[in-house]
């Protein structure tokens, strides 16, 4: 005996002696497919996996530390999505060499509702990109908060399934609503501070802004980027009680790499010192922030 039947526009078959768990299964990867572009391999997921890095102050090396690590981690086996919200410079499509157009579907345009963010990401093997094309800070005030909001929390909330890791090269800029929204619904927030003294102050406010927005400010820890043995003392980040992760080199091949548009981690820069501890630096970071979200290799 056997029965068929349509719904919803999709066809369906039900017969005696199929494995109806697989069938689900099957029905299931496709749908996500239809939303992702992608086929969800089913690896495991890191528990806490959206991620956001924000940068104390500008310059910081934030964007670079986001594509590497997301490489890394991309190497180690587990999918990525790397969303670019850095709204006052974006750089993810430079590191990833995808090409910017005028027209190009991109977060800006999935935000505001004219495209999906499935039509908006770009792949590379299993790291997915959400880049911002050619955008500037206008582009992003110009948007309506309300509809901007309620898309990045859908967006996280489907992709937080989709992929095993969520990592997000955020702004500082808190007064934006669409900011607020992803560190709202971000797991961890790792603040890159560099040597400069801004850092400190900007590490304190930003944290009071967090308490403000009802975001548990102990969400946050801190990566001390462009190490330079100068000014870094442990006991400034014991005297603000803030969670010190890792420590990465300065190296200015490390800020060449970025120039030539090449992720570090991937196609290396440099023989030098610095360099090399900056990518022993980089695998150390995936791999605390990995477990730090939860995920259990063993």
């Amino acid at each position: 005996m056997s029965e068929s039947g349509q719904g919803r526009g999709m066809t369906y078959n039900i017969s005696d002696g199929l494995n109806i768990s697989d069938k689900i299964s099957e029905a299931t990867n496709k749908v996500i497919k239809q939303l992702s572009g992608k086929e969800h391999k089913g690896k495991k997921k890191v528990i806490d996996n959206i991620i956001s890095f924000v940068g104390a102050s500008g310059g910081t090396g934030t964007s670079t530390i986001v594509a590497n690590v997301a490489q890394k981690i991309v190497d180690g086996g587990l999918s990525v999505l790397v969303i670019d919200s850095n709204i006052c410079y974006p750089a993810q499509h430079t590191f990833f060499r995808i090409k910017q157009e005028i027209e190009k579907k991109d977060l800006v345009s999935f935000i505001t509702g004219k495209n999906t963010v499935g039509e908006s990401i770009e792949y590379i093997g299993e790291l997915g990109v959400l880049t911002s094309n050619n955008r500037s800070l206008m582009d992003y005030i110009n948007c309506d908060t309300k509809i901007v909001s309620k898309n990045m929390s859908d967006c996280l909330d489907r992709m937080a399934s989709l992929f095993d890791v969520v990592l997000i090269d955020c702004s500082n800029r808190l007064e934006h609503d669409m900011i607020n929204t992803i560190l709202y619904k971000s797991n961890s927030i790792y603040c890159v501070w560099d040597e400069g003294i801004g850092c400190i102050s900007n590490f304190e406010k930003l944290r009071g802004n967090l308490r403000i927005l009802g975001i548990d400010p102990s969400k946050m820890r801190v990566i001390l980027n462009k190490k330079t043995n100068i000014y870094y003392r442990e006991s400034v980040f014991k005297s603000l009680k803030a969670e010190l992760v890792d420590v990465l080199p300065f190296d200015t091949a490390v800020i060449e790499s970025g120039l030539k548009a090449e992720v570090f981690i991937k196609k290396g820069s440099s023989t030098s010192k610095n360099s090399k501890e900056y990518a022993n630096g980089i695998s150390r970071l995936a791999t605390k922030i990995l477990r730090l979200g939860g995920y259990n290799n063993g």
